[in-house]
């Protein structure tokens, strides 16, 4: 069996003899001579750049920032320790160390231009971290100067303090001094609140007599108004009733039964009767009865100065349920007063018709 090593450097002088593709021959023996050279500065290098990796990712934590810079270059290493951990097997002598050298050179070139680039990187860094610091600096100028201001005004308050505090102490003193007078005005305080309270109930008794006669007051003068409505009431219905084919005749005519029975009102014989007719109805129900009245005054003044015939049946059903609403009106207050006791209460609504 022929030894490899004098198969390759026979191959050697054999390729020399060959002519022209001797140099290129020369040229891959060289590469192979320095494939040891190579594998071993390589590993050198990784061995060296992987804890400085490990400490920039360690500082990105840190930080709480990525990893995008160095990401590639970490990669390459990775690539070449694993490609110095595989060619570890290879010897120098074989025929495919000149492959092998190629491929250690091309990673290497790789790393180093990696290398280069976050060199080129970090120069900026440091340029935008000098830039940040510049910056704090002026921030810190700033707030030096705000905290010597507000050293001044601790300073000023603190004689505030000093001041205030002896203005309390004077307080005290004073407190103390008074405090015997306090005592003996205590005593007169009780007595003068004894005293409002029965100024206050004589106010409050007085109040109520006040009020009791100013709603007999009111009451007065609402049935006042009563009466005149009324009084005003008679007359337009019997303008009214005039014309006896309008749609309202019969609504009218229902009311003036109504009317006659009020008409004692204006009958001194019957005022003491009346009196006792008042006292049946209470203030809030007499101002309803009022406005109620004095609403079918200008309600019937209406139906006598106007043609109805022209009025559409929703505007006649209308007003006929607001003559109804009267027609109630005054049978209430009839009842009030007693006067038709045998009177019903109608219940049945015609319907409206026209003229």
């Amino acid at each position: 069996m022929v030894n490899p090593t004098v198969e390759f450097f026979g191959g050697i002088g054999l390729g020399a003899l060959v002519g022209p593709g001797g140099n290129l021959l020369w040229g891959t023996v060289g590469k192979g001579f320095n494939f040891e050279t190579w594998r071993t500065n390589l590993d050198s290098m990784i061995n060296s750049l992987l804890p400085l990796i490990k400490e920039m990712e360690d500082q990105n934590k840190t930080l709480v920032i990525g990893d995008e810079e160095i990401e590639d270059l970490k990669q390459k290493l990775t690539e070449g320790e694993d490609l110095v951990e595989e060619l570890k097997k290879v010897s120098s002598w074989s025929l495919m160390t000149p492959l092998h050298t190629n491929r250690l050179a091309e990673l290497d070139k790789s790393i180093k231009r990696l290398l280069e680039i976050l060199k080129v990187q970090g120069i900026r860094d440091v340029k935008g971290i000098s830039l940040l610091a510049k910056d704090h600096t002026k921030q810190l100028k700033a707030c030096k100067t705000d905290v010597e201001g507000t050293l001044v005004l601790a300073k000023d308050h603190t004689e505030q303090l000093k001041a205030c505090k002896r203005d309390v102490e004077e307080t005290l003193v004073l407190a103390r001094d008074h405090s015997d007078q306090l005592t003996d005005c205590k005593s007169h305080v009780e007595d003068t609140l004894g005293l409002a309270r029965k100024i206050d109930a004589k106010l409050d008794k007085f109040e109520r007599i006040g009020l009791v006669q100013g709603e007999e007051v009111a009451s007065l003068v609402e049935r006042n108004a009563l009466r005149k409505a009324v009084k005003e009431l008679t007359p337009a219905v019997d303008k009214t009733l005039m014309n006896p084919r309008s749609f309202s005749y019969e609504y009218w005519e229902r009311i003036r039964p109504y009317l006659r029975s009020l008409r004692h009102w204006f009958d001194g014989e019957q005022r003491a009767a009346e009196e006792k007719g008042w006292d049946r109805i209470s203030f809030e129900e007499l101002k309803k009865l009022t406005i109620q009245i004095e609403q079918g005054v200008k309600l019937a003044r209406k139906c006598s100065d106007v043609d109805v015939s022209e009025w559409s049946p929703g505007k006649k059903s209308r007003y006929a349920a607001t003559i109804l609403d009267l027609e109630k009106s005054l049978q209430a207050l009839v009842l009030r007063f007693k006067i038709l006791p045998n009177v019903p209460v109608q219940t049945d609504r015609p319907h409206p018709q026209g003229t």
